[in-house]
């Protein structure tokens, strides 16, 4: 077994575990792309304050689902899902190439 392989693809489930579970552009942090990573930080803050989902979250959590869904701005919402993805996709193949290189 070579601990080469194994490294490389620890590191790049690690990209996208810190895209999962925080906020995109985190990944391309740990990928040390830094612009990159601030871009897509802001670009989902961007998304989120322009969708009303912050605000959509804490009506749901109220128990006030019609509120909730009133509230969000779907044109904006259904755009979050592509930017999460494409950073998801773009920190894994960062780090693929990367340990490769």
């Amino acid at each position: 077994m070579n601990p080469f392989i194994i490294k490389e693809q620890l590191t790049s489930r690690l990209g996208v575990h810190w895209s999962l579970w925080a906020i995109p552009g985190f990944e391309q942090l740990y990928n040390r792309k830094y612009l990159l990573g601030l871009f897509y930080m802001i670009w989902e803050v961007v998304v989120n304050l322009l969708a009303n989902l912050h605000l959509s979250i804490i009506y749901s959590f109220r128990g006030d689902l019609q509120a909730s869904y009133d509230v969000v701005k779907w044109e904006w919402a259904l755009f979050y899902p592509s930017v999460y993805a494409y950073g998801i996709w773009q920190a894994y193949n960062t780090s693929s190439r990367t340990n490769y290189e």
